[in-house]
């Protein structure tokens, strides 16, 4: 995400920040799946929304999600 303004006469600036994720699947068989989902690697701090100068949304931690999907 690249810089961008808090307030809507563009005076304050929130900085811009880099955050990584990753993905793998394993196809066990023609019906099954699992997935790795790994979210925020870096566990980097940031704030993806600001309401105004001083209220900010802090951003999701670093997390690892497993899925099995399952067809029928």
């Amino acid at each position: 995400m690249g810089k961008r303004y808090t307030d809507p006469s563009n005076n304050t600036v929130m900085a811009g920040y880099t955050v990584y994720d990753a993905n793998v699947a394993w196809k066990i068989n023609p019906k099954t799946t699992l997935r790795l989902n790994l979210r925020n690697i870096t566990d980097k701090y940031f704030a993806p929304v600001s309401y105004d100068s001083q209220q900010f949304l802090v951003g999701q931690p670093r997390a690892a999600e497993i899925v099995a999907e399952f067809s029928y």
